[in-house]
């Protein structure tokens, strides 16, 4: 099955979720010798797919990147358009002109993302919604990342429930495998001796990283000598290092930055926890925590949200808990720091549960299944 992606809305040059969920379903979709053409927005970056070509389109007007786009489906000749965004204009018009079915692919809701960073509640107009309604509905297929987005999808749109699949995200086991924490702490120049806990993701309102700051901070008050992690770039970082020093975590805490996706798993490696406290903001299918599995480190995540976080306490990989309770959440932390053979068991179970369960290789063999259903 011959598959032109539409990723107008992903930079390739950053090390966000959207981009790596790209190059992995991409190349997993090839491995399967199944031929994948890649279309994106802006200027080319160099951190290409491997085996994919891709093509670069400028401009925003529709019918601009529809005549840039054209003749790409003309040439390649795709059984099916497979566009990564709610409002899959682009493919609807091609797919009405070329005669060629479009499927669509939901990681999040845009507008519920777009209120929480600028402060402010953001609704889009009827007409927005309808047209909305009518790309979707008109699409071969609708592939979710969880139930509670295809709900919200649902329940926003008046889908018919038989058309949305759910197609949870996956995590590379060839890369992100268990390490040495010690090794792993000396390769990234980390000299933290006490139990490091940490996080790795976009640095942006619904991470939650602010709920991980408060309850680090509550723990070191209670004499539990910790290091904190936190692996990553965004908006929201001036503020989350303020925080960290009022809370009195200066000294005892490292922000990186951003960090290549090679590099990620040794960054995994050198925690004793892995922490993912995010409030129940909105539904997605975090990386993070796939990747954490995957890397044998237990997990303490959110209870209660629309993300996927149940496949922690179906591995049995870690401890999930109300994040809006910090003294649970220090709790949960704390009986972990204490009991090392069951964090040890934690990680091997999550391990295994993310090498039968979660690779990308599945995840591309559900999205042929859903684009040929």
């Amino acid at each position: 099955m011959k598959f032109l992606v539409l990723a107008l809305d992903v930079d390739l040059s950053r090390q966000a979720g959207d981009a790596i969920h790209l190059r992995e379903l991409c190349s997993n979709l090839v491995r399967m010798r199944h031929p994948v053409e890649v279309v994106v927005a802006g200027r080319h970056d160099a951190n290409e797919i491997e085996s994919v070509p891709i093509h670069v389109v400028t401009g925003q007007r529709l019918w601009s990147v529809v005549r840039q786009v054209r003749p790409i489906v003309h040439d390649f000749q795709p059984d099916v358009i497979y566009e990564r965004r709610v409002s899959p204009k682009v493919s609807f018009v091609l797919s009405r002109l070329l005669r060629v079915p479009y499927a669509v692919e939901v990681n999040g809701l845009p507008d519920e993302e777009r209120s929480l960073l600028q402060g402010k509640e953001y609704k889009p107009s009827w007409f927005q919604v309808w047209i909305r309604h009518m790309l979707l509905r008109r699409a071969k297929t609708i592939v979710a990342v969880t139930d509670t987005l295809k709900l919200a999808l649902i329940q926003k749109y008046g889908l018919p429930p038989a058309r949305v699949q759910v197609v949870p995200n996956g995590v590379n086991t060839d890369l992100f495998v268990p390490m040495d924490r010690s090794s792993c702490r000396v390769r990234i120049g980390l000299e933290a001796n006490d139990p490091v806990l940490g996080f790795i993701g976009s640095l942006v309102p619904w991470q939650g990283v602010d709920i991980m700051i408060r309850a680090i901070a509550e723990i070191r008050r209670q004499g539990t000598a910790v290091h904190m992690l936190i692996v990553g770039e965004g908006p929201d970082r001036p503020r989350l290092e303020v925080l960290a020093e009022s809370e009195g975590l200066g000294g005892c805490s490292t922000f990186t930055g951003s960090v290549p996706y090679r590099d990620v798993p040794t960054y995994v490696g050198a925690m004793d926890i892995a922490l993912s406290l995010k409030p129940p903001l909105l539904p997605g299918s975090p990386l993070k925590v796939r990747e954490y599995m995957a890397c044998a480190r237990p997990v303490v995540a959110s209870r209660g949200t629309g993300y996927d976080f149940g496949i922690v306490e179906a591995a049995s990989a870690g401890v999930l808990v109300d994040p809006s309770n910090i003294r649970e959440v220090v709790t949960a932390i704390v009986d972990l720091l204490g009991d090392e053979p069951r964090r040890t068991a934690m990680g091997a179970k999550g391990r295994e549960f993310a090498v039968l369960r979660c690779k990308w290789s599945l995840v591309a063999q559900k999205i042929v299944a859903a684009c040929r259903g």
